[in-house]
Order: structure tokens, then sequence, then C-alpha cells
């Protein structure tokens, strides 16, 4: 039986502490990012969300040691994404921040931004936006958000942040849409 199938077993089985103890003894930092991504997740969905959060740390951490930019990339972006999903959206800010692209670094902050969006954090992710360097994945995403808080009833709010967007499509089609 393999170190991972044995890994899952632990935490499906609840047993949190080991699995994590059974991770940091990975020696490739890439798989052992990834155990503490899976990890994490299902400490989330078992409401664990301090220990799932420390977890995820150690999964940036870990991931921070892998060698390959592309292996590094994929799996920061993967850290960031999960985390994201899981609520925990400073860790997955966090993770974006350590991406070397830019283009990477972009579209997972879009990413983490449309995941605040659906959480309902919608001045948090106006924030994540603003730091996004890609001009069209930031007017993308400001657009997002100005069409969630049209939906939520937010038209002040919604119209200020559509006035943020800098592509000159996007900005006169948020603009119209706020009713």
């Amino acid at each position: 039986m393999s170190r991972s199938v044995k890994l899952k077993e632990i935490v499906e089985a609840g047993q949190f502490d080991r699995a994590i103890q059974a991770a940091k003894e990975i020696e490739s930092a890439w798989m052992r990012s990834l155990a503490f991504v899976e990890i994490a997740e299902v400490l989330g969905k078992a409401e664990q969300f301090d220990i799932a959060k420390q977890t995820f740390n150690l999964a940036i951490q870990a991931a921070k040691e892998i060698e390959d930019e592309w292996k590094r990339s994929s799996t920061l972006m993967e850290v960031a994404i999960a985390s994201a999903k899981a609520g925990q959206f400073e860790i997955a800010i966090q993770a974006a921040k350590e991406l070397e692209d830019k283009v990477e670094r972009s579209l997972t902050l879009s990413l983490i931004a449309e995941a605040l969006v659906e959480a309902g954090q919608f001045e948090i992710a106006i924030q994540v936006a603003k730091e996004i360097e890609d001009k069209a994945e930031r007017s993308f995403t400001l657009s997002l958000i100005a069409e969630a808080l049209t939906q939520a009833g937010q038209f002040e709010r919604a119209f200020e942040v559509a006035e943020t967007i800098e592509d000159s499509h996007l900005r006169p089609q948020a603009l119209t849409d706020i009713k």
C-alpha cells in the first residue's frame, strides 16, 4: 500500500494530527504540499478551521521549497484556490502573492476575489481585485464584483466599483448593467 493511500485513510479516519505528522515526513516538497492541501480541505469540511489554516500554511511553506518553477507555481495556485474554497481567504491571498509570474498571480487573485464575492465579502473582494496587476484581469474581476453588488441591491457601491474599471469596453457595460 502506498504512502499516499495510507495518508488518505488516516485523514478519512479523522486522525488529523497523525495525518499532519505523516505528511511532514514526506520527502518531496511537492507531494508534501499536496498532502497538506488534502488534509486541510478535510479539516475545513470537519469545521476544524484553526487547524485547517495551520495546515494550509504548511502547504505554502512546502510549496516554496519546490525547486521546479512550474511545479512550484501550480502547487501554490492549488493551495490558493483550495484555501479560498475552504473560506481561508487570508491564506489564499498569501499563497497567490508567492506566485512569481504576473499572469498566474493575477488569475489566482481574480479567482480568490470571485470566491470572496460568492461568500458575500464584497469589500475584501474589491481590495483583492485592486491588487491584480494585469489590467484586463483586474477589469474583468471588478466588473464581476459590480454585477454581484447590483444583484445584492447595493447600487451605489456597484456604481463606485464600475467607475474604477479601466477597460474601455467593460466599464460602460458594467455601468449600464446597474439598475
